[in-house]
């Protein structure tokens, strides 16, 4: 299966670049492993951690401290409580979408970080200084 978007259908610039680092990624992993089925190891028992996630994430997005990875452990013990395989497939895909949105938050925080050449000089030792 081909996937083809256009770019109004992208989140943002980075999107397709990510999407095809991941579908990379799932090509290395088939030809490793093969196609896997495995059980779910889902459990209602994640629930508890669930909840307590959600309630830090709400608080440090009060706080104007949220980071990524309090937004991903939101959504995957989201996922690991739910038993429901609709229901967990729409939380998987949300997974998957936090990281990839992650992923492209690191692309562009890249771009910004490549030195100006007006702000970088290369001393005579060779290292850059600022």
């Amino acid at each position: 299966m081909n996937l083809h978007l256009s770019t109004s259908q992208l989140a943002t610039g980075e999107t397709a670049d990510a999407l095809a680092d991941v579908a990379d990624e799932r090509l290395v992993q088939v030809r490793k492993w093969g196609v896997q089925s495995r059980p779910d190891g889902t459990s209602e028992t994640y629930s508890v951690h669930a909840e307590a996630a959600k309630l830090l994430t709400d608080t440090k997005a009060a706080e104007g401290t949220l980071t990524w990875a309090d937004i991903l452990s939101e959504e995957v013990l989201e996922a690991f409580s739910e038993t429901n395989h609709d229901a967990l497939r729409e939380e998987l895909v949300q997974v998957a979408a936090v990281a990839l949105s992650w992923a492209e938050d690191i692309d562009r925080k890249a771009k910004r970080l490549v030195p100006d050449a007006r702000t970088f000089a290369v001393t005579s030792a060779g290292e850059g200084s600022r």
